[in-house]
């Protein structure tokens, strides 16, 4: 049986900068988590979540989602949440601005703005 390999890039839609993090989602799609966003990869197609659809900055460290399926994002402007109909708002429509929950060191969440080159974390 072959095995079929399929490697993604900015070219094709992922976000730019290192990849950080993958995760499964509900659905079927990856999740990567990059220095330049989260993108989301399902059936050939890249969408990626930015600054320029609500989150408050572009780097994500990681992502997972919680019992209520709402998406909790580590990045180095701190904790954010999105909530399930937001995020299935924007796969529905890329254009879509999230809005979201932000904890950030004034909540007592610590930032990281950089992880070292081991991984994953």
């Amino acid at each position: 049986m072959a095995k079929t390999v399929r490697s993604y890039g900015p070219a094709d839609g992922l976000s730019e900068g290192r990849v950080t993090h993958l995760r499964s989602g509900p659905n079927g799609g990856l999740w990567a988590s990059t220095e330049g966003g989260l993108s989301r990869i399902k059936d050939g197609h890249i969408a990626t979540l930015t600054q320029k659809n609500g989150l408050p900055c572009d780097e994500v460290h990681w992502s997972m989602e919680d019992n209520d399926h709402a998406v909790w994002l580590y990045m180095p402007c701190g904790l954010v949440r999105i909530g399930r109909s937001e995020l299935d708002a924007w796969i529905h429509d890329p254009t879509h601005a999230l809005k979201t929950t932000v904890f950030d060191n004034s909540d007592g969440v610590g930032s990281v703005g950089l992880y070292g080159a081991a991984g994953p974390h």
